[in-house]
């Protein structure tokens, strides 16, 4: 005959005791995984958003305005970048009460820029005709020769104060940069 089987309950636990349950070990595991690739994306994130091109190097030269027309006076300038691109993303005058950023489409009529581009390695000229930065609310009276104080605000380099000097219009017609 054969012997009657035998349970050993030797390998059962304590009364009050449980033993981890193995249907929680996967949740762990998926924990553990996210918190890794959170903190993988986090440092990713902060190697990509930061800039790696060069500085910008810009100099500018040959700050000039136009003579007042109504409350508006025109503002034109020659930048040199040596760096890294840039952009002008505002300017200001204590002689206006405003000031707009100005681009000439192909038909010759004024629009509102966001921002005008200065280029890498490159030199920009905000000219008559084309780019230039517009002072609105103007009302002291600028003869030629007077100074007219304009800060542009850069995306990068933040911001730089020149002394434009008013210039008759006609003479501006060219350019105005002798």
């Amino acid at each position: 005959m054969s012997e009657p089987q035998v349970h050993d309950d030797t390998t059962a636990e304590p009364e009050g005791e449980t033993r981890p349950d193995a249907s929680r070990r996967p949740v762990v595991v998926v924990v553990v995984g996210l918190v890794a690739v959170l903190a993988v994306t986090a440092v990713v994130a902060l190697l990509v958003g930061r800039d790696s091109s060069p500085a910008p190097a810009i100099d500018i030269s040959q700050p000039r305005a136009g003579e007042r027309v109504g409350t508006t006076v025109a503002v034109y300038l020659d930048l040199r970048n040596d760096g890294g691109d840039d952009t002008i993303t505002a300017a200001a005058s204590p002689v206006a009460t405003g000031a707009t950023l100005h681009e000439m489409d192909p038909s010759g009529l004024m629009i509102d820029g966001a921002g005008i581009p200065v280029a890498a390695s490159a030199t920009t000229a905000l000219e008559p005709g084309g780019s230039h930065v517009m002072l609105t609310g103007v009302s002291a009276d600028l003869a030629p020769g007077a100074i007219v104080p304009v800060t542009l605000t850069f995306e990068r380099s933040g911001e730089r104060t020149v002394d434009a000097v008013v210039r008759p219009l006609a003479e501006l017609a060219d350019g105005g940069r002798s």
